[in-house]
């Protein structure tokens, strides 16, 4: 199953109106500080829950960005398990995008 990875940052107040809006649309998945990452579902492959989450997002005053992993490699390290197993571990860039910018100008990185 496909989703959207998104993030969505705001002052407390309107993060968590918006979380409470969008918990039966979405996923919400994680919170660091003021940003949560979300996970949209769907047959559509997350599109129209992606869609009404922006929507409640505008409602709500709150930054929406998506989250995108780009094939540039940050890092990477391979782990010996056994005689002949090993795993490799890579850390991809990540870019977020806006997709709307709330009133108070947060927003997720860089």
């Amino acid at each position: 199953m496909k989703w959207i990875s998104f993030l969505v940052t705001g002052p407390e107040k309107q993060l968590q109106a918006f979380q409470l809006d969008a918990m039966f649309h979405v996923e919400l998945f994680d919170r660091r500080g003021q940003t949560v990452r979300c996970r949209a579902f769907g047959d559509d492959g997350g599109q129209s829950a992606f869609e009404e989450a922006v929507e409640l997002a505008k409602k709500n005053d709150v930054t929406v960005q998506n989250l995108v992993t780009t094939n540039e490699v940050v890092s990477q390290k391979t782990k010996k398990l056994g005689r002949r197993a090993s795993v490799t571990i890579t850390e991809n860039r990540e870019e977020y995008p806006i997709v709307h910018l709330a009133s108070h100008g947060m927003k997720w990185g860089k």
